[in-house]
């Protein structure tokens, strides 16, 4: 890491002069003989012109979409770039803005490593894309979604690279007083800067609707970053929020999530928080802050973490009570492994980070499908493989947002024993609760009740994954639901391991 911050300390020494501004108030774009313009636009001029609101404007004969503008820029590092675009249409995949803010080739088109910003498209969205080598374009960032989703867009678009290589991207929509963060990443890579241009891919009944002005790129300062004035402490230290529970591989129609648990004293904002992944080469991928807006996560509290909570809880018990967030984006988990990291947005720190696989399922799990992994124990390390096991079955194969079945509360990792109990219903048409306090994570059971003849009155469990601690309620009926006549009897429980290990408990209970 200090051999990257230096490299790119050489790059910002090298281009702290390579700035500048246009605003196009002297009616140009191009400088020629008798012009001062200190900024010179090349590339399809004759597609281009500064129009009475002295704004630069597209003015194409419509037979050269996509057209481009470009001028000289070698800043790239400590460096913020704003500018105003509109575009008088709804932006669609074959009409949409794509602003290069560093490119090493004149020619935007060409096979050139580039950062660039695409301002609508299928999505209606603002998106970052790095190519590397003239590769189609790596999406680095993916905004808001459905926020071009207007007849006329207009907006202010803000963009930051600070020294360690953390990207963030900012819209500001006409009729809004601030700016927006769509994302943030961190570049691996960091292309060399010749030129800032646009391309404006478009039909030909848009062949006049694009709008441009105000570009400047200069470098960066505490004032350039809107979320600078807001109040992030107590500060994030590593593993005062940890991952507690994931599904990556969430059943058909449902959603992936991510449930975090704040193990701290502190109350924290979670408007400090990212959600990553790691690619295969160990690199961080796909940056996405959880929330933009005040959200308080008080001590031992948990917070959901979907893009679409109504599809997470089709499957899973969810409880209104249950704080959760769904950020505009997230990156999708790998359905049978990968890697999440949770990182402090203030300094880029990594909080806690969590290489997940279908492998640390408990056994016996099939299909693994929909069934998340929950962490048993705060205190024990987050890659500690015996720290993981499935949700149990009886708890709808995950917890989203609250305490999870396999957690091991104080005193339950000291249990030598397994503890079963009963207890009765308080008042009528209440449950009794079959109540169990296992020694580990894991076991299986199988639970029916007898008469005292020795007939099987009720089957309440065949073959479900049980939690470190919980409860089986049943209401006291036989089969068909029928409520059992008053009398003794048995409640037979069994449980085992996949390696053979069975115990046996039997529980005699009233029903009156």
């Amino acid at each position: 890491m200090k051999k990257m911050i230096f490299i790119l300390l050489v790059w910002q020494s090298m281009t702290a002069f390579a700035q500048f501004s246009d605003n196009f108030n002297d009616g140009l774009f191009t400088s020629g003989a008798g012009t001062n313009r200190e900024v010179n636009w090349s590339g399809d001029v004759s597609e281009f012109m500064v129009n009475s609101s002295l704004q630069l404007q597209l003015n194409s004969s419509a037979e050269h979409s996509p057209v481009q503008l470009r001028t000289a820029s070698s800043r790239l590092v400590h460096t913020c770039w704003t500018f105003y675009v509109k575009m008088s249409f709804n932006p669609t995949n074959g009409n949409y803005t794509q602003v290069y803010l560093a490119s090493d080739d004149a020619n935007l088109s060409a096979a050139l490593n580039s950062l660039s910003i695409r301002i609508g498209h299928t999505d209606d969205n603002l998106c970052l894309f790095q190519s590397v080598a003239g590769s189609s374009g790596k999406l680095l960032i993916e905004g808001t979604k459905k926020r071009l989703d207007k007849s006329t867009v207009a907006l202010k678009v803000k963009a930051t690279l600070d020294n360690s290589g953390v990207f963030s991207l900012y819209s500001q929509l006409d009729g809004e007083t601030e700016f927006a963060l769509e994302g943030s990443c961190v570049l691996s890579t960091i292309p060399a800067s010749q030129w800032f241009g646009i391309i404006c891919n478009f039909s030909s009944s848009n062949s006049n609707k694009f709008y441009f002005d105000d570009f400047v790129v200069n470098e960066l300062d505490a004032n350039d970053n809107p979320d600078t004035d807001i109040d992030l402490k107590p500060s994030l230290d590593s593993l005062d929020v940890v991952i507690n529970e994931i599904l990556f591989n969430p059943p058909t129609g449902g959603e992936e999530y991510v449930e975090l648990y704040n193990r701290s004293e502190k109350t924290i904002d979670l408007r400090s928080i990212s959600l990553a992944t790691r690619k295969t080469d160990g690199s961080l991928q796909y940056i996405h802050p959880i929330t933009t807006e005040e959200t308080l996560l008080p001590p031992e509290n948990y917070v959901l973490v979907t893009k679409n909570r109504t599809a997470v809880c089709q499957f899973f018990q969810c409880r209104d009570e249950a704080l959760c967030v769904e950020p505009a984006s997230m990156a999708a988990l790998n359905n049978t492994g990968g890697c999440l990291v949770v990182l402090n947005n203030t300094n880029s720190e990594i909080i806690d980070q969590f290489y997940f696989s279908e492998s640390l399922h408990s056994q016996g799990v099939s299909p693994k499908k929909g069934v998340a992994l929950e962490r048993i124990s705060f205190e024990n390390p987050t890659n500690e493989a015996s720290n993981w096991a499935s949700a149990s079955s009886l708890s709808g194969n995950g917890t989203p947002g609250y305490r999870n079945s396999q957690s091991a509360t104080t005193g339950i990792t000291k249990v030598n024993k397994n503890v079963i109990q009963v207890e009765y219903p308080k008042q009528k048409g209440e449950s009794y609760l079959i109540k169990y306090q296992l020694d580990k994570a894991g076991y299986n059971c199988r639970l029916f009740i007898y008469d005292a003849l020795g007939r099987k009155a009720q089957t309440l469990s065949h073959n479900d994954l049980l939690g470190h601690e919980g409860f089986i309620p049943w209401n006291g009926t036989g089969a068909g639901n029928r409520r059992l006549p008053a009398g003794v009897y048995i409640i037979y429980l069994e449980i085992f391991d996949m390696e053979g290990q069975v115990q046996q408990f039997k529980l005699p209970v009233v029903v009156q």
